[in-house]
């Protein structure tokens, strides 16, 4: 049996139950990877179009082509791995085609890359085809090729290595994704196939991530020298580890871990195992047992919040003693000039120095921040007046709008 790095990252960031939901085609809320899904696709099509054309695809003719596949996506879906996807919303398309965009003109590809490559082992960790029936663990890259070695720290070159990207579009991906599973044996696979790939031994395998929403790029080298090598031969023995736990099965189902890892999964809502710690006293049992129905209810908490934000997008939902949803509130907010005013305000009514003036402007002061300066100017100890001067200072630099809070508001008994 072939293993994915994609499919096994259930088990490795949730449970082994996760899994088997997954593969038994759990329902789930797609619509939360979709916009994702979209990114992905449409960047695939920017880097096969650039290698198909010879040259570099930007400006106009990159937005028109993600345009065109983003009204693909919506028409007809996408397929992946031989298998077809239902067409997606036109939100989900639009919001993963600014994405792609955004991406794409800060990272574009080089064009030796190759996008949405599948490459695979055999048990023994030898390059096989990726539909071949001797493929024991398989990566589909996002992006796969070549790159230059960091010269900064060295007085000869780096070399060319190998480099495996990957596209998250979750907010909180950040450097801790290098070390998954999914991405060390991402790098696995492409060092197995680096000569047929480069045409050569590789100096380095780099592994890189790439925050679709905020733009932030991680990545490390591993040189594979002798100490490489080890590093290697370590990494394989996890994923073996983590096939060996996606091999064992109680009673034919792999056993589900209520806990921590709850949060976040995608089939929470519908996992009996999970629900169990919710029934009877919450309070009884051992600390173990309590902490982990805390984490549980987290958990569901966190996804019923999402669900929650969606459904009362257009009004709040009324309860018997109050609302679920977005309720309007008053809130003070600065002034588009409250920057220069409070410069102002400091200088005693004399220009300030247009330097300050754009320090401030760029640390986009708070209401809390401006409170503080008027805090500074008027203290309580130098005059009867100086509550009223800083009051009649903020009141200068604010104005009242109204912010939709989501929540739950109860009905007030005043």
């Amino acid at each position: 049996m072939a293993w994915r790095s994609s499919t096994l990252a259930y088990l490795e960031r949730h449970c082994p139950a996760a899994l088997d939901h997954h593969e038994a085609g759990t329902p789930r809320d797609r619509e939360v990877f979709q916009v994702g899904i979209a990114a992905h696709a449409i960047l695939d099509v920017l880097c096969r179009r650039q290698v198909e054309l010879g040259r570099g695809v930007e400006g106009d003719e990159a937005a028109a082509l993600a345009q065109a596949a983003a009204e693909v996506l919506v028409r007809e879906g996408r397929e992946f791995d031989g298998t077809p996807e239902p067409p997606m919303s036109p939100a989900a398309s639009a919001e993963g085609r600014e994405l792609a965009v955004r991406a794409w003109y800060v990272y574009p590809t080089q064009l030796e890359d190759r996008s949405e490559h599948g490459l695979a082992v055999d048990v023994d960790w030898r390059p096989v085809d990726y539909s071949s029936p001797r493929a024991w663990w398989k990566a589909a890259m996002d992006i796969v090729g070549p790159c230059v070695g960091d010269t900064r720290d060295d007085e000869d070159d780096g070399g060319i290595g190998v480099c495996v990207t990957d596209y998250k579009s979750a907010w909180p991906t950040d450097e801790t994704e290098l070390e998954t599973i999914q991405i060390r044996g991402q790098a696995l696979v492409a060092v197995a196939h680096a000569e047929r790939l480069l045409g050569f031994s590789p100096a380095f395998v780099r592994r890189r991530v790439i925050n679709l929403r905020t733009l932030a790029s991680f990545e490390a080298d591993l040189v594979l020298d002798e100490d490489g090598e080890q590093t290697l031969s370590t990494w394989r023995q996890d994923v073996r580890l983590l096939v060996a736990a996606a091999e064992s099965r109680v009673g034919g189902k792999r056993p589900a871990r209520p806990g921590a890892h709850c949060l976040g999964c995608p089939f929470l809502g519908r996992c009996e195992d999970a629900r169990a710690h919710l029934r009877g006293d919450v309070l009884d049992g051992d600390p173990e047992t309590i902490a982990t129905r805390y984490a549980v209810v987290d958990a569901m908490r966190d996804m019923l919040r999402d669900a929650c934000v969606a459904l009362t997008a257009e009004g709040p939902v009324v309860l018997d003693d109050g609302v679920v949803g977005h309720v309007g509130r008053p809130r003070r907010v600065l002034v588009p000039t409250a920057a220069a005013d409070l410069c102002r305000a400091w200088w005693k009514g004399d220009e300030p120095d247009p330097r300050a003036v754009g320090l401030v402007t760029a640390l986009e002061p708070s209401v809390t921040a401006a409170g503080k300066v008027a805090a500074a100017l008027y203290p309580r100890d130098r005059s009867k007046g100086a509550k009223a001067d800083r009051d009649a200072l903020i009141d200068s630099l604010t104005i009242s709008r109204i912010v939709a809070r989501f929540g739950i508001h109860p009905t007030s008994t005043e």
